[in-house]
């Protein structure tokens, strides 16, 4: 039997809660992602910075367990989200010096959020909690 392991959904939208705890993301190198040994590039720093501006400015802080913890609820349409499968397989390629932040937002959305990617940055997680 074949298991198919990557994103799947028959709904057009879906919601992840995504965490970010500050003060795990700065007890690490800032340069060194988990599974990752060469330094980041433009395309993380970038991700990185839209990221943890966006949970900071808009997410609920909570304190749990003796740590701050920021949450916030994303809900989008699957039509309209990137990934490097999807990249890869149309032949294009994404400047990340120059793309705009809703484009990538619908790469962090596709590749981050549901393909899982976010989990790989110290301090953040991502759940999914519903497709409608």
């Amino acid at each position: 039997m074949k298991i198919r392991q990557d994103f799947v959904t028959n709904s057009s939208s879906v919601s992840y809660i995504i965490t970010f705890c500050p003060s795990l993301y700065h007890s690490v190198d800032n340069y060194m992602w988990r599974g990752r040994e060469d330094s980041k590039n433009i395309k993380y720093s970038r991700i990185e910075e839209l990221l943890t501006k966006d949970i900071l400015d808009t997410g609920t802080r909570a304190y749990l367990e003796g740590c701050d913890l920021y949450v916030k609820k994303y809900e989008f349409d699957t039509d309209e989200i990137q990934t490097d499968e999807f990249i890869e397989e149309s032949g294009e390629e994404i400047d990340f010096k120059t793309i705009a932040d809703d484009d990538l937002w619908n790469y962090i959305r596709g590749q981050f959020f549901a393909k899982g990617d976010l989990g790989r940055i110290w301090g953040f997680g991502v759940t999914q909690v519903e497709t409608f």
